[in-house]
């Protein structure tokens, strides 16, 4: 039988099949051909049938070739009929690429007889080592660096303290006049820094000869805490905390409740500010007492324990004087100061509160300890020190004038912070009280006392 015959009694195996043939037949005799010689006097060259056994066994060795060619894999043998990626499986960013399984053809060759020789090709898949991998995007997200004052805005001669005697600028006048007016809702927020709110009755309390609000004291604590930014590197640095810290509930509780409290406030101010109090030097703690302040200072590079008081009294003993608060205060720093692992731990847990005696403590003056309070926060430099420039006068001379002063300029510090994050409202409430008639805003002066005192006495919360 001659190979093209053998060609067209396999139609369904295709080009490639044959091809493969092709190839793999050897180029080497083994005995065996598949054209056998036309016999003389046969015209038409066609082959003289075999007879018995010799038919028989050349049909089984055909129907054998043609068998194996059938079961032939049509993918392995042309190029392009190699495996290859599907166009439409594109790759994304959210999925890796493989390397596609690639067939292995192993040929294996029968001539066990010595007669004829085929191939046989097994069909085996296994995984193949890419040369290269494309992974998915992936979002970097880059840490943000801290951003520093630069060393300009660290200069020593930056004025951060309020200084008494200097002309207010217009903004500032403007701003008091139109928060003093009284003539918007007392609850409207005119301070906003994070998730502390100051309404408008709060400051409203700034006013001379009114009690100043425990809220002031607060929102002043903040904007103290925002400007230690900018304190030059020969400093003091400091921690300002708010008037909550010590509260009457936690006098009352056992003691491992009230330490948990307090720490839990320490830990919230320090979020804010410095991340520990390792490289902390003053801790400052304005206190709250019915209608009276005063101010309790923890010095930790110098361990030292100053009240800072405004009012006179005869009465040198701290218990007596202050009951509980004083020794809650430092007892509870030297839990939390262990805690860290501080150095001055210790130490701190032996020292003696001391009352710092000031050439400017009142007899008479009960409605301006906050004021007073707030001054002493922003000008106390540690171990018994103000700020030169700081100095107030006494009770007898100019006393009443500087502190009615403070408190205009410290309202507009507060409401023109660049931590406010309302700032621009108040400026624009400002121009518009500044644009009202002059007789207007003389009314509005005139009524302004009675109006704020009788908000404050009739307030919804305390």
């Amino acid at each position: 039988m001659c190979i093209e015959e053998l060609k067209k009694s396999v139609p369904s195996v295709g080009i490639a099949a044959v091809r493969m043939f092709d190839l793999d037949v050897p180029s080497f005799d083994l005995g065996f051909n598949l054209t056998p010689e036309p016999k003389k006097g046969n015209e038409d060259n066609t082959p003289e049938p075999k007879k018995g056994n010799e038919d028989n066994k050349e049909d089984e060795e055909f129907e054998e070739v043609k068998s194996t060619l059938l079961d032939f894999p049509t993918d392995c043998t042309c190029p392009e009929k190699m495996t290859t990626l599907d166009p439409e499986k594109s790759i994304d960013g959210n999925s890796e690429f493989k390397t596609p399984k690639v067939h292995i053809m192993k040929p294996s060759t029968s001539n066990a007889d010595g007669k004829g020789s085929h191939v046989i090709c097994m069909k085996e898949t296994y995984d193949v080592e890419p040369v290269s991998r494309i992974y998915p995007r992936q979002e970097v997200e880059r840490v943000r660096r801290c951003i520093k004052p630069s060393g300009v805005l660290l200069s020593p001669f930056i004025e951060r303290v309020v200084k008494l005697g200097k002309e207010m600028e217009p903004l500032e006048k403007k701003v008091c006049g139109s928060i003093f007016s009284a003539r918007f809702n007392e609850m409207d927020v005119v301070f906003r820094a994070g998730s502390e709110d100051g309404h408008r009755i709060v400051m409203e309390s700034l006013f001379p000869g009114i009690e100043v609000d425990r809220g002031v004291i607060d929102m002043w604590n903040l904007v103290l805490n925002d400007e230690e930014r900018l304190r030059s590197k020969d400093s003091m640095a400091r921690v300002f905390c708010h008037t909550q810290m010590v509260t009457d509930s936690m006098l009352s509780d056992d003691m491992d409740s009230a330490t948990k409290h307090f720490i839990s406030n320490m830990l919230a101010i320090l979020e804010q500010t410095f991340s520990s109090l390792e490289h902390v030097d003053l801790v400052l703690f304005p206190i709250v007492e019915g209608n009276h302040s005063y101010l309790l200072s923890i010095n930790l590079r110098t361990p030292q324990f100053h009240i800072i008081d405004n009012r006179k009294s005869d009465e040198m003993d701290v218990k007596k004087r202050y009951g509980r608060v004083p020794f809650f205060i430092i007892s509870n720093l030297c839990s939390y100061l262990a805690s860290e692992d501080h150095l001055s731990t210790m130490k701190l847990m032996v020292v003696d509160p001391v009352i710092l005696k000031m050439g400017w403590r009142t007899n008479m003056n009960i409605v301006d300890s906050g004021v007073f309070v707030m001054r002493h926060m922003e000008t106390y430099q540690g171990n018994g020190m103000f700020d030169y420039k700081s100095v107030l006068k006494t009770e007898a001379v100019g006393h009443k004038e500087q502190l009615d002063e403070l408190r205009l300029k410290y309202l507009a510090k507060i409401l023109l912070s660049d931590l406010n994050l309302v700032r621009n409202d108040v400026k624009a409430e400002a121009e518009a009280y500044h644009s009202l008639p002059a007789t207007e805003k003389r009314r509005l002066k005139r009524e302004a006392l009675n109006k704020i005192q009788g908000r404050l006495a009739n307030r919804r919360w305390k």
